[in-house]
């Protein structure tokens, strides 16, 4: 009897899930995981995640706990996230000024 392989998604198909760019999954699926109980990657199988369960994870994830990560925006830089770090920026080195 064949066994069918488990249904999962890629590293990119994972992060259109969370609403995020890929890039950013991949940088930051660690801390998904250690901190907020995010599936682990099937093992053997490199970054590749349970369908099942990355779905079961973000239903029973309020949207604001499941992305503590900025969401991407096909196509446009995530320009509050840029501003805020330039302000970060210049109170550090420039004493406030810009």
């Amino acid at each position: 009897m064949d066994q069918q392989p488990p249904a999962c998604l890629t590293a990119e198909e994972t992060a259109r899930e969370l609403q995020l760019s890929p890039d950013y999954f991949r940088r930051r699926v660690g801390t998904l995981i250690k901190e907020h109980g995010f599936p682990r990657q099937l093992p053997g199988l490199g970054l590749r995640w349970s369908r099942a369960q990355v779905l079961s994870w973000c239903a029973g994830h309020a949207e604001s706990d499941r992305l503590p990560m900025p969401p991407h925006f096909p196509g446009a830089a995530n320009v509050t996230l840029i501003e805020e770090a330039r302000g970060r920026l210049a109170d550090r080195y420039a004493g406030g000024g810009r």
